[in-house]
């Protein structure tokens, strides 16, 4: 199965500056897309986001295409981001798009905690590094957290 990502949001909750002194003020960011390559600086990225986490879940939206297999169809799917082998951000179910669609458009992720590999948790703790995503068949009624 083919899966690209076209651009990434993120919702920071204060105000920023970057590495490059650049200030970026709260509210949605484009965080990543295909047009624009957004080189870290030596300490940390040029385009960090921060999130007040008052809720497991991270207000980050992400905007792509798939080819999905014709067994899904009907079915869910769910979306995540690794660091390497380490779950970081995992959506909950969403609908395989009918009749061959190939738009996907995953919102609100949950963050996993580097401590904790199957639930959110308190914070402070900062993920950092090169990320990637996957998509997968949602296990029926799957959520990404037991109890959520």
């Amino acid at each position: 199965m083919s899966f690209s990502i076209s651009q990434i949001w993120a919702t920071n909750a204060f105000a920023v500056v970057t590495t490059a002194g650049i200030t970026i003020p709260p509210g949605v960011q484009i965080v990543w897309s295909r047009t624009g390559s957004f080189v870290d600086g030596p300490t940390g990225s040029t385009r960090p986001t921060i999130f007040q986490n008052l809720v497991a879940w991270m207000p980050i939206r992400v905007q792509g295409a798939a080819a999905f297999p014709d067994a899904w169809l009907g079915k869910k799917f769910t979306l995540a981001m690794y660091s390497g082998t380490t779950l970081v951000l995992q959506s909950g179910p969403h609908d395989v798009p009918p009749n061959g669609g190939q738009n996907i458009d995953v919102s609100w992720l949950w963050l996993m905690s580097p401590y904790l590999s199957t639930r959110p948790a308190a914070i402070p703790f900062r993920w950092a590094g090169d990320f990637s995503w996957r998509l997968a068949l949602a296990a029926s009624g799957a959520h990404p957290f037991p109890g959520a």
